[in-house]
């Protein structure tokens, strides 16, 4: 009797650990309401949307591990996984998962290899996995000499495919597409019976604002049998605590899920290097983090542990970049060879709202800095005009100090171009104490930190001049990589 008992599991388990328990790797990802066909940020995203890929720039390594039913009778069900991807630069991204599931006498395991591109100027992602799987019977005294086995053997593998394509029409926003298992691989061990993986479709839409990241996913899983078709949702919202800390929150149809992540540990490294072969400057950039991930899931219906199911993953990644100091002429205030004739002084009263053009020549081209200066006049002046009254109010709320803070911000190009950096960050920092809403005062402070070095504090000064004028034309020059 418990032969009949052992081998009747032996032939359910594997339809119902297919797609219960050989499920996506992602720590992150199952706290946020198995979602991440467009939310993925890390190296999970080869499974869940390959396309992803492409935005990559870090190398990185992923794991999770997960065990089932901790206060039950769990028959020692575990599941592990872990990916490692490696960015090619200009030619994408590729990575390699591996996903086990373990039970007493049985398992199932899935290898993948997966790659992402962007195109269009990281607008636009596609990507593709292929997967091996395979799942084994161990031999013991219940699987020898039986004839089911010595018929049809012990294991069974089989190869399948993933396309994914993501869209991001905004920095904060994506849209991402996927077709999972294309060829409905037949992991059936009897070739009387079928265990066919889900034909899958699905979509995600996520957006971040500020702290807040919010993701869905929809997806729709085909079978043969129709009656089996299933409409699943996911649901995930992440918020940033701290600088180090993310809480999450999500649901899908069958559970709900919690978790955070936390950075533990995190270096940089900058540093400016000379080529002396092409006469150029550039810097470079390392950095290393390792992140730990934890998710607590409590199912809604169906068998469940009291304790939850609980999961810990760990993330180590390391990005190594460098930039040619002469590509970013129009961020940061070059070295001067000549100067053109400098305004440095302003009087405070002056008769007529005026633009101030500063032309510095670098290497025969102009670099051109226009400031406004405004005088006691300029209230009568814009208000005459109703079609600018918006703007105007917003322009004279801080007009008392303008003129003030724009004589200390030209007086720092000046000691700039002297190549006085202290001075020029102090007569910075005194225009913003003047006129803390004056965007160009935080771009140029930041500028000149990562001038010298200091990019930590450049971004942190450029990030604030976002805030206040996300639209600053300056700011679009600068890469994404130091404003996100």
């Amino acid at each position: 009797m418990k032969k009949i008992i052992y081998i009747s599991l032996f032939l359910i388990i594997p339809s119902v650990a297919f797609s219960q328990f050989l499920t996506k790797g992602g720590v992150r990802n199952a706290a946020l309401g198995g979602t991440g066909i467009s939310s993925s940020n890390d190296i999970s995203s080869s499974i869940w949307n390959p396309s992803l890929l492409g935005y990559f720039n870090r190398i990185e390594l992923l794991t999770d591990q997960r065990k089932f039913f901790w206060n039950l009778m769990n028959d020692n069900l575990a599941f592990n996984f872990i990916s490692v991807g490696f960015p090619l630069g200009n030619f994408g991204t590729i990575a390699a998962s591996t996903t086990f599931f373990n039970a007493t006498n049985y398992n199932e395991n899935k290898i993948g290899l997966h790659y992402g591109k962007s195109l269009f100027k990281r607008k636009v992602s596609f990507g593709f996995s292929l997967y091996s799987f395979s799942k084994n019977y161990e031999h013991n005294e219940y699987t020898l000499n039986d004839p089911f086995f010595e018929e049809f053997g012990n294991s069974r593998n089989a190869v399948d495919f993933d396309f994914g394509l993501s869209i991001r029409p905004a920095r904060n926003f994506k849209i991402g597409l996927i077709a999972q298992n294309l060829l409905q691989t037949d992991l059936a061990i009897s070739l009387y019976d079928k265990d066919q993986l889900p034909l899958t479709f699905g979509t995600g839409i996520s957006y971040k604002w500020n702290k807040l990241t919010l993701a869905i996913d929809l997806m729709l899983e085909t079978f043969e049998n129709k009656e089996r078709n299933e409409f699943l949702y996911g649901i995930g919202i992440e918020y940033k605590l701290m600088k180090k800390l993310l809480l999450r929150f999500g649901n899908d149809n069958y559970r709900i899920a919690s978790g955070f992540g936390l950075n533990i540990f995190s270096k940089r490294w900058t540093e400016k290097f000379y080529d002396p072969f092409s006469s150029n400057e550039f810097l470079n950039i390392k950095g290393f983090d390792i992140v730990l991930d934890y998710c607590v899931q409590l199912p809604i219906k169906g068998l469940y542990s009291s304790y939850g199911d609980h999961f810990l993953g760990v993330r180590i990644n390391f990005f190594n970049s460098t930039t040619d100091m002469s590509l970013l002429k129009n961020k940061v205030p070059p070295r001067i060879e000549e100067k053109s004739k400098l305004v440095t002084q302003i009087k405070e009263d002056t008769v007529y709202v005026v633009k101030v053009r500063v032309d510095t020549l670098v290497k025969n081209s102009v670099m051109r800095d226009t400031v406004k200066i405004y005088d006691k006049k300029t209230y009568e002046m814009l208000m005459a005009n109703a079609k600018e009254l918006k703007e105007a109010k917003r322009e004279l709320k801080g007009m008392s100090n303008w003129n003030t803070a724009m004589m200390h911000l030209l007086n720092s190009l000046k000691f700039y171009y002297s190549e006085q950096y202290d001075k020029a960050i102090s007569e910075c920092k005194n225009a913003i104490k003047y006129a803390p809403g004056m965007a160009l005062a935080y771009v140029r402070l930041g500028s000149i930190y990562f001038r010298i070095g200091q990019v930590d504090l450049a971004k942190q000064y450029w990030k604030t001049a976002k805030r206040i004028d996300p639209n600053n034309e300056e700011l679009k020059q600068i890469p994404t990589q130091y404003l996100n």
